[in-house]
């Protein structure tokens, strides 16, 4: 499970705590971001300047997702990481 009681693919909690802990993210520029981690699964949200990698997602026992784990970074105008929120 993520440490949440949510089931994620092996390894996918242990790999989002060292990156957080043991690589530098914010102010990496958009594109380094992108080439350290790969394109976001899902489009960027341009309005809320947001970069967003899902970490978790729980179907429970139907089609809809019942819990989402996303890593969210923001940028600012020059398309530079400002800080990361897990959601």
């Amino acid at each position: 499970t993520s440490g949440d009681g949510v089931p994620c693919p092996p390894l996918r909690n242990k790999m989002l705590k060292d990156l957080l802990r043991n690589h530098k993210l914010v102010g990496l520029t958009c594109s380094q971001l992108r080439e350290k981690l790969g394109a976001p699964p899902s489009p960027e949200n341009w309005e809320r300047n947001m970069l967003s990698y899902e970490i978790a997602v729980d179907y429970g026992w139907g089609i809809d997702p019942v819990y989402i784990k996303t890593l969210n970074f923001y940028y600012n105008k020059d398309s530079v990481i400002t800080h990361w929120k897990i959601e």
